[in-house]
């Protein structure tokens, strides 16, 4: 096989990402390539925690919730990140400026550079760093080589059996049954079908609905089953004839909206608007 040039490689996947890259031989950085202007490394607070990353492909989630992702191959380590679907607040950057040593005069300068960073979920950059292992180890890695860990499987399924069986004997009544199926598939036919006037009468004699607990208080219930009855809605515009790029960004656009209220009456309102 012919020798690698890790400059080269570094610089195409920062270009390619839009990521900043990071060689390491051993525990010694030999080479980093950014495409956004950086004052300081946004990784320093993290380095240690990523040091002991030793898998072939791994990957560290910051607590604001920044992606990292780690290939090594011998005494070679390459960093590629920080990423996110989501940038953490204005706020939150500032705070990791700070634990980064940035100087004051150039937070601001830190924080835009963040944001210029590409934004990628988790997924997508486990998959590029399975392409970039390919290269470097010479293996066929998948997704579920790196992201779903076997031990924390078994973990959660015997988790899930205890709760049944706490259930089944602890002589807590049991819930009612759920009959939200038939209101889903009435209301979904109506959206699919374009049928407002059937809607607008629909909602004025809807039977209660009987769904699952979906969080611990009033207000995430409500956001959660918004987000739900988001996603059926978009999916039943489409089958209708929508274009699903804007059903899709119709969703997105309602979600975040839900999530900026904490009164059930604007939330109720914003979903009728919703689905009309």
């Amino acid at each position: 096989m012919m020798q690698i040039n890790l400059t080269y490689l570094c610089k195409a996947i920062g270009n390619l990402s839009g990521m900043p890259v990071r060689l390491y031989e051993g525990t010694t950085q030999v080479f980093a390539h950014s495409v956004v202007p950086l004052p300081r490394d946004p990784m320093t607070p993290y380095l240690s925690q990523i040091e002991r990353i030793t898998e072939h492909v791994g990957y560290f989630v910051t607590p604001r919730l920044l992606c990292y992702g780690v290939l090594n191959s011998g005494t070679t380590r390459l960093v590629i990140g920080p990423t996110a679907q989501v940038l953490p607040s204005d706020q939150s950057l500032r705070e990791l400026a700070f634990q980064a040593d940035v100087p004051p005069g150039e937070t601001e300068q830190f924080l835009e550079g963040i944001k210029a960073i590409v934004p990628m979920p988790l997924e997508s950059l486990l998959r590029m760093l399975c392409a970039v292992n390919h290269v470097l180890n010479g293996e066929e890695l998948e997704l579920r080589d790196i992201a779903i860990h076997e031990a924390e499987q078994l973990q959660i399924k015997a988790s899930v059996e205890r709760r049944r069986t706490e259930h089944k004997y602890d002589n807590t009544p049991e819930p009612l049954p759920h009959n939200t199926l038939s209101i889903e598939e009435a209301l979904m036919g109506m959206v699919r079908r374009g049928d407002t006037a059937a809607l607008r009468q629909w909602i004025g004699q809807a039977p209660p609905v009987r769904g699952g607990v979906l969080a611990g208080d009033q207000l995430r219930q409500l956001k959660n089953t918004f987000i739900v009855t988001a996603t059926l809605v978009s999916r039943a515009a489409i089958r209708g004839g929508l274009n699903a790029e804007d059903a899709f960004t119709l969703s997105d656009g309602y979600i975040r909206q839900a999530e900026l209220l904490s009164d059930q009456a604007a939330l109720t309102n914003l979903q009728y608007n919703m689905v009309l």
